[in-house]
């Protein structure tokens, strides 16, 4: 599984790496088969091939093409208004 950089939205507050961070734990915890793959092997592999994450989010077949990842989760953070 590769997890790529969660873009921050309005009012995130700069909390796109702690989300990233406890999603990833999240699906370590749920599930035990799962690998995810380091972002500084992922940034390397995506410089090798130029892709860009936008290439990635039109296209993630690509990426499992070059890594062995079955997945790739691309997203978003936004802090909701109470």
């Amino acid at each position: 599984m590769a997890v790529l950089a969660l873009r921050e939205g309005p009012n995130a507050l700069g909390l796109g790496g702690e989300a990233q961070a406890m999603l990833i734990s999240e699906l370590r915890a749920r599930t035990r088969d799962i690998i995810v793959v380091e972002r500084a092997q992922l940034v390397k592999v995506m410089e090798e091939h130029d892709l860009r994450e936008l290439d990635i989010i039109k296209d993630p077949k690509r990426l499992g093409k070059i890594l062995p990842v079955d997945y790739v989760i691309v997203g978003s953070v936004a802090r909701l208004q109470d």
